[in-house]
Parts: C-alpha cells; structure tokens; sequence
C-alpha cells in the first residue's frame, strides 16, 4: 500500500511538472483551434526578463488570421517551424475611450498550415482567433492605397469605406465631391491609424480639408449611412498650406481690404497692423456665418491661446504700429466668409494725472504745451526719450506721427499726433 502510495504521488508531481511546462517552449506549446480562445500565463522570468509563452493553432481555411488579447500584450512573433527563425508581427493597441482594452495582431494564413506563436507579457492574457476573408477597402486594417490627385469611387451601396495615403509633401488634404451633404448621417475623417488618433472629422458631407505630414501614412475612413443611386466620384489632393493655416506668420491683410476664408471648415488666421496711430480696430462682416459655432478672435502676436477681443461686432483699441493675429474657427463648410478690418482714430488727448495749470493739446505733425516755467519731456510708448522743453507760455513741439506720453510739470498725457 505504501509503495502504491508513493508511486500515485510520483506521477502526480511528474504530471504536475508536464503540466507547467506546456507552452513554455516552442516543441510544447499551448494548443488552441480556429475559432477559439485560451489563457496565456504571461509574467516575468527569474531572470527579472518577460518569459516567452508559446501556443499554436492550424488554419482551418485561407484568409487573414486575427489574434486578440485581452489584456494587452507587449509583442508577437512567428514561424512555422521551431528550426526556423520568429519573425516579428506588429501589435496594435485596442482603444476604448482613451483606454487601453487590449491588443491584436494579424496575419495571412493558408488552409491546413500550422504556426506557432511567441507572446511576451506582463500579466495573464486571454487569447481568441478568428480568420476573415478581407474585401480591400472595407476594413481598416485592408484600406486601398492611393496618392494625390486621384478620383476615388465611393460605392452606392450603405458601409465604412477605407483608403490609404502617405503624402509626398507637407500641406492640406482636401477631399471633396461635387454633390453637398452627398452622406447624409454620415461622415468622412482623417486619421492616423485605426484607433481614430489625431482624427478630423467632417459630418454630412465629403468635403474636407485638414494639415497632413509629409511621408507619413493616414487612413481616410468614408462612413456611408444612407445608400446612393449610383456609386459617387470623390477627389483626394494634398496641396501646399496657405499663409492663413499659421498662427505666425498668418496671412497679412490691409486695412479695408476684403478678403475671404477658404471654403473648408478649419482655422485660419489674419495679420492686421495698425497706423502709427493706433485707433479702434472693427471687424466688418457683409454677412453673417450660417453655421452658429463659427468664431473670431483676436490675439496679440505673442499669445495664441487667450484672445483680446472677440465677436463678429468686435471693436479693439489698438496701440500704434501693432501687428494683431485675427483668428477664425469656421464650421460653414463649402462656404467662404468675406470681411475687412478698419481701424480709425481714437482720442487724440487722454489725460492720465496732474494738472498745474498746465495744458497739452495736438495739431497737425506736433503737440502744443501751455504753462509758466514748465519741464516738458516727451518719450514713445517704448519709454524712449524723443523730445525736452522750458515751457513759458505756449510752445509747438513738432513730432512725427505715432503715439507719445508727455510729461510736464505733474501733468501725464497720452498724446496721439497725426
């Protein structure tokens, strides 16, 4: 009794010892079926290194293999044979709300052909495949390729359309169709990879434009909700940016000058500088934006992020010989927006303090000064020195235009000469 004792708990360790070794080497590993699932007890190694797990599976059918993990994995690789060398497949992250849900990887497979897998991680992952027959264009991960220029054709039937473009230059997307609001309830988008990262989205229509990276690739995902007629033609060009798609330098206006916005909705922004000067800055628009979510503002030239002024009945005191960025956030799609900006004279006194007796008025090219024994020093709004007196009586002190602070006796004054 004793003996068999012994023995039945020798087998149980041995069994025990076969049992943890499966899938931690590629002669053993972890084997699972098309479709299914299994758990992967990933971890780290003595050696403080993440200990490979190995599993394997035969393809049921020709296509393209899917597996996801759920949690993530930290990599992938593969072979069809333990003597041959593990080639790496790419794993991309499974995004929800920001989130990192999971990961996958792919692979074309071939009916009746084994492969064998290497997965590293840090925590216990489960495991599910699937092999689907990819139509080019209607996933994501099988987009159709295609480069600047060409007409791609959008099918009239109802679905998510898929292409792919790595432009040769720098500058704006544009994708348009001759027919407005041609997806009603859908919408078309940009983006750089299938997790929707850094994506630009435009709804209802297929007229977009938006900044693209040279030499990078970006996938522009056509969401269809309605079915169509006929199939429709649409338009993919990368054309180079204009001075109004920067904040600095932006597109340089003058004053009473109309111009017009492109007809994408986007930024775009406007540099305005004012008359030696200065004066009230108004912003003149013939006719108001559709879309109640366009905006303009107006910034100083070393702040993009708070603005001065805003509104479509914007009025601004401007200081002399001042460079401003106008800034427009449009959403009226296949529409321009005309405007001008004006700016006229402000006050041309404004006293800040003192008085004793004394008076400083303007005329044409100069400031007059009035008083009795009275220091008179003028300087620029840069706190430049540019002009003395000793005044007795009235003295002209002659200035070329601009904007000056004038000092006499203890009277302070802004002055504005024209």
């Amino acid at each position: 009794m004793k003996k068999s004792l012994l023995s039945l708990t020798f087998a149980l360790l041995c069994f025990g010892v076969m049992y943890a070794q499966k899938g931690e080497s590629c002669d053993n590993p972890i084997e699972f079926s098309v479709p299914g699932s299994v758990s992967l007890p990933l971890t780290l190694g003595d050696d403080a290194l993440l200990k490979p797990i190995y599993v394997a599976l035969t393809a049921d059918k020709d296509g393209w293999l899917y597996l996801n993990f759920t949690p993530s994995v930290s990599g992938v690789e593969y072979s069809t044979d333990c003597a041959e060398p593990f080639k790496y497949l790419k794993n991309e992250y499974i995004m929800s709300n920001g989130v990192t849900t999971g990961s996958k990887t792919r692979l074309e497979v071939r009916k009746d052909q084994r492969y064998i897998f290497k997965v590293i991680g840090f925590n216990t992952s489960v495991v599910t495949s699937e092999i689907i027959e990819a139509v080019p264009g209607t996933m994501c991960d099988f987009p159709i390729d295609i480069q600047s220029g060409d007409n791609i054709i959008i099918p009239a039937a109802a679905g998510d359309y898929y292409y792919r473009i790595t432009p040769e230059k720098e500058g704006q997307i544009e994708i348009t169709s001759t027919t407005p609001g041609s997806i009603p309830g859908g919408y078309v988008e940009v983006m750089m990879d299938c997790n929707n990262f850094n994506a630009f989205v435009i709804d209802d229509d297929l007229w977009l434009r938006n900044f693209v990276w040279d030499r990078m690739e970006y996938l522009i995902h056509i969401n269809k909700a309605v079915a169509t007629a006929s199939d429709e033609i649409v338009n993919v060009t990368v054309n180079p940016s204009l001075e109004c798609d920067e904040f600095d330098p932006g597109q340089t206006i003058s004053l009473g000058e109309t111009v017009s916005t492109p007809r994408f909705a986007g930024k775009y922004y406007y540099r305005v500088t004012s008359p030696a000067t200065g004066g009230t800055l108004t912003l003149n628009i013939p006719e108001l934006p559709a879309d109640p979510d366009t905006r303009v503002n107006l910034h100083s030239l070393d702040d993009s992020y708070l603005s001065i002024a805003r509104g479509f009945d914007m009025k601004y005191e401007t200081e002399p010989s001042t460079s401003y960025i106008l800034e427009w956030t449009v959403l009226d799609n296949r529409r321009s927006i005309p405007f001008s900006v004006s700016i006229g004279g402000g006050a041309a006194i404004e006293d800040i303090n003192g008085d004793d007796g004394v008076s400083v008025s303007v005329e044409s090219g100069a400031i007059v000064v009035s008083g009795n024994e009275v220091a008179v020093d003028v300087f620029n709004l840069w706190g430049q020195h540019v002009a003395t007196r000793r005044v007795n009586g009235v003295e002209r002190v002659p200035l070329t235009p601009g904007a000056y602070i004038v000092k006499a006796g203890s009277k302070v004054t802004k002055a504005i000469v024209r």
